[in-house]
């Protein structure tokens, strides 16, 4: 949410696609409604710039129908799923995923 800030982009255009992030819409200060490939494929044809909110298995499914760019990736963990893996500094990596914010 920080980024999308430094990089002026515009949160009305920001959606969430495969996977709720409301903890990016805490700290983006603004709820985003999650959009499905129609819902996509409608703000094409309105012509606004879209960006999406993914995590890495929407991010394979956008692959197979849209062309886009991956503007930020950011590394993905859910603070319930708490463990030893990620708390040790060497294993870190190793336990969480990425998200990302695409702009098709």
């Amino acid at each position: 949410a920080q980024e999308t800030r430094k990089q002026g982009i515009p949160v009305d255009d920001i959606y969430l696609y495969h996977s709720l992030y409301r903890s990016f819409d805490f700290y983006l200060q603004a709820w985003r409604p999650m959009l499905n490939e129609e819902q996509i494929i409608e703000k094409q044809k309105a012509g606004k710039p879209i960006y999406l909110f993914t995590n890495e298995e929407g991010l394979q499914k956008l692959k197979t129908r849209f062309r886009f760019e991956i503007v930020i990736q950011t590394p993905d963990f859910h603070i319930t799923g708490l463990n030893g893996k990620f708390l040790n500094p060497s294993t870190r990596a190793q336990s969480y995923q990425y998200a990302y914010l695409v702009k098709l």
